[in-house]
């Protein structure tokens, strides 16, 4: 699944990735379509935005 990045939506996306089996997931986070993160855990873990510095 692709969404818009929450702090650099513009030019930023996340990309994410669930297997509901084992419930974990992956969010790649991409900027100017390269990627600068990869996160891995609990897919519930993924909807939650600490914020924009």
């Amino acid at each position: 699944m692709s969404s818009p990045h929450a702090c650099a939506s513009l030019d930023g996306d996340y990309l994410t990735w669930t297997d509901e089996a084992s419930r974990s997931a992956i969010r790649l986070e991409t900027l100017n379509g390269r990627v600068t993160s990869i996160y891995r855990g609990q897919p519930e873990a993924f909807e939650l935005i600490e914020g924009c510095a």
